[in-house]
């Protein structure tokens, strides 16, 4: 059966490509047109992924880093997915105004006025941290517009999925919030965010009020202390525990490149060595880990683990090379919400658990009863269901 081909224009010139050709493949051939790297593409003016497939005859307009919205989405750390959040919100019928910023202070953010409302088909195409950001931020339009300064606003590990430049908006905007007369619960297992917010701290351990300090008067050391039941000696790297990393190389990578995110990325991991990947929101590091784990493919350079050259088709090719990831948002990509604590546990890997491939339930249970053991987590068994902890 012969292919379906489809009529694409770029430039005023139309070319004929199979069905199934990515957006992507195509930029590859007219790269060399453009003096800056491609990053964004619009299909009939309306702004889609690189990697979505071509389905009908259409008009493209590439976009490249030397242009506003492409030295935006690329250079300063938007995802595409905020991007297009942004785009599909201003032309959608249930909300009014939504505007993105940019300043140097508070990086980029969401500014949401009129009577909002996001659906949740909205909602799931803006990625995690910023759906934090939203919520946060109907929150306060909330405040702002009807509580009339009287209000009490929880706020529940909300910066966990955040940059430094999104929390440092939050945290202006919880003083802002204070100073108007609104009271502030702010929950974070993280201690510097709790000295820096608050004016009072409550302690709890094992669902019991341990300490009731004034901020100004605790440190880090107080609340670890009252926190864990013990004192800290204020030094968490003690040199005597480490260990020397050896000269064997177990992962290799030489000019590792992803089309569009990243290009031309080589080091080496030696054995016994922590290797550290930074950079902003959006400048590749994160792109790096999917290539690694299987989840995306590279489109240049090699990887070696062990020596030997290889490819990863998908995250259990990767994983059968001894290369596991922990994702940033774990409770979507970390976990299976409806799957018992013991199924979570054991599902990435079963044959550990299986004989004659099936599953055994007293192998998955004892597993899980060691793992809940060694790492303290409480649960009310091994059945209890994830999203429930």
């Amino acid at each position: 059966m012969e292919t379906k081909r489809y009529q694409v224009e770029i430039n005023g010139e139309k070319r004929a490509y199979p069905e199934g050709t990515t957006y992507l493949e195509i930029a590859k051939e007219y790269q060399d047109q453009y003096e800056n790297d491609i990053v964004l593409v619009f299909v009939n003016e309306k702004l889609q992924e690189l990697r979505k497939k071509v389905t009908k005859d259409c008009r493209l307009r590439f976009v490249t880093t030397g242009e506003e919205l492409g030295n935006m989405a690329y250079r300063r750390g938007v995802s595409f997915l905020l991007i297009k959040a942004v785009y599909d919100a201003a032309g959608h019928e249930n909300v009014k105004k939504v505007r993105i910023h940019y300043s140097v202070d508070k990086g980029f953010y969401f500014t949401l006025k009129g009577n909002l409302y996001l659906d949740q088909e909205l909602l799931d195409r803006i990625e995690s941290r910023m759906r934090q950001m939203v919520e946060i931020t109907k929150v306060f339009d909330i405040v702002s517009e009807t509580a009339n300064n009287r209000a009490l606003i929880l706020l529940d590990e909300p910066t966990t999925v955040l940059s430094d430049a999104e929390m440092k908006v939050l945290f202006d905007k919880v003083r802002q919030m204070k100073e108007m007369g609104n009271s502030v619960i702010f929950i974070s297992h993280r201690l510097q965010e709790v000295l820096e917010i608050t004016d009072r701290i409550y302690v709890f351990k094992d669902g019991k009020l341990t300490a009731e300090v004034d901020t100004p008067g605790a440190d880090e050391g107080l609340l670890y202390e009252k926190m864990v039941g013990r004192e800290t000696d204020g030094e968490y790297y003690v040199s005597a525990r480490q260990t020397v990393p050896t000269e064997e190389v177990v992962l290799e990578c030489e000019n590792l490149s992803m089309f569009g995110s990243f290009k031309d990325v080589s080091f080496k991991l030696h054995k016994g060595e922590v290797l550290g990947l930074c950079g902003v929101e959006g400048s590749g590091k994160e792109d790096v880990c999917a290539v690694l784990s299987g989840d995306e493919a590279k489109t240049g350079g090699t990887i070696r683990v062990g020596g030997k050259e290889t490819n990863f088709a998908s995250p259990s090719d990767a994983r059968r090379a001894g290369i596991l990831s922990v994702p940033r948002d774990r409770r979507e990509e970390g976990m299976i919400g409806i799957l018992s604590l013991c199924e979570n546990i054991s599902i990435s890997n079963y044959q550990k658990n299986a004989s004659h491939r099936l599953i055994s339930n007293r192998r998955q249970n004892e597993n899980a009863r060691k793992w809940i053991q060694e790492l303290g987590i409480k649960c009310s068994g091994v059945d209890q269901r994830i999203n429930n902890l």
